[in-house]
């Protein structure tokens, strides 16, 4: 037999000294007048989890000894910080001594804007990035953010050519359900591809010089993951199709799609499987060997930066790129002694992947 119903007299914040109240409560799925419903309050408790700001939450239901048929809901939030600045420094054997510094605020002026920057310089690249997003834009359950880029890539060892590369973009993203969203981005980058030898492969001298690129870029995304961040249970899909060809003198389509699963057969052990797929086409032009898939280095451990696809067999093997692409890690993750506050585990994995289909003429 169902119970008498019970509504939300007022919903209380407390705890937030630096985070506004309207950050808190435009997570809480219950407005003032509403129906009590469990659920919701899970649900709610778990978006505010996500926000990654608060070490603790906890939102109890308070009935008025006046009145049994209303309710207060006590949201109830114990800070942590939100700022990190990362250091790094070493050596790799493909590239050479490294270092890189960085910054990110995930709660700017305690409004949940998210600034973020980093500079890293290495013996093969170098580059500068500032990024700034609102998660409510225009108090909406929009998602806005601007970014620029600086980069500059030595390929010389690999392809033959240096890119310096000045680029700007723009996003938007938001809801079509609980779990499904939309992004819509806008890019415009200035590249210039030199120091290219006479002796390259004619199909690298052919893409000497600069080049601008302005693209669209639509992503649909399906995330029905636990937590936002460090997630042990569920899963995320996405695709994404970006054309380039609103203006500029750089004209392709790239659709990419990805997935990822999480597993946790017992506490603190949790399996992930990532992958993605993806497939490049030139409109009216071939596209340029930058634009193209490549692997290795970071991206598939274990082999050197564009170490893994089609080839120019002259001398050291130029790496042409290819227009087809497909990846996947398997790992698990665990603990490993130290404290979890300082978010450190330890992790084994295996990497897979090949690039294929690069359409250019290769040297017999």
């Amino acid at each position: 037999m169902e119970g008498p119903k019970v509504f939300i007299n007022q919903i209380n914040i407390i705890g937030n000294t630096r985070t506004v109240d309207s950050v808190i409560r435009r997570q809480i799925l219950l407005a003032e007048g509403d129906a009590y419903n469990s659920t919701k309050l899970k649900s709610s408790k778990r978006r505010l989890e996500n926000l990654g700001f608060f070490k603790k939450t906890n939102i109890q239901s308070k009935s008025l000894a006046e009145d049994p048929s209303r309710t207060d809901l006590e949201v109830e939030v114990n800070e942590q910080s939100t700022g990190e600045i990362n250091f790094s420094a070493g050596y790799n054997t493909v590239s050479g001594p490294f270092g890189m510094i960085g910054f990110m605020e995930r709660n700017l002026f305690g409004r949940a804007y998210e600034f973020g920057s980093r500079l890293y310089y290495g013996k093969k690249s170098k580059s500068i990035n500032v990024s700034l997003e609102d998660p409510y834009f225009l108090d909406k359950e929009l998602l806005a953010g601007v970014g620029v880029v600086h980069a500059q890539d030595d390929q010389e060892s690999e392809s033959s050519y240096k890119q310096t590369t000045n680029a700007i973009r723009f996003w938007t993203e938001y809801h079509l359900s609980v779990p499904l969203t939309q992004r819509w981005a806008y890019g415009l980058s200035s590249d210039r591809i030199g120091s290219v030898p006479a002796t390259a492969a004619p199909q690298i001298r052919a893409q000497s010089g600069k080049k601008t690129t302005s693209s669209v870029t639509h992503t649909l995304g399906y995330d029905k993951r636990n937590f936002r961040f460090n997630p042990t249970e569920g899963y995320i899909a996405t695709m994404s199709n970006e054309y380039a060809g609103l203006g500029g003198n750089v004209k392709f389509l790239k659709n990419t799609i990805h997935g990822a699963a999480y597993y946790t057969p017992i506490d603190a052990l949790t399996f992930s499987l990532d992958a993605q797929f993806g497939i490049l086409n030139g409109i009216g032009q071939r596209p340029r060997i930058n634009d193209k898939f490549t692997l290795g280095g970071t991206s598939l451990r274990g082999f050197d930066y564009a170490g893994v696809g089609p080839r120019y067999k002259r001398g050291f093997k130029e790496a042409l790129g290819g227009d087809r692409m497909f990846s996947s890690t398997l790992e698990a993750t665990f603990p490993i002694g130290i404290s979890k506050d300082l978010g450190v585990k330890g992790a084994v994995f295996v990497d897979a992947g090949t690039v294929w289909d690069s359409k250019e003429p290769k040297e017999k």
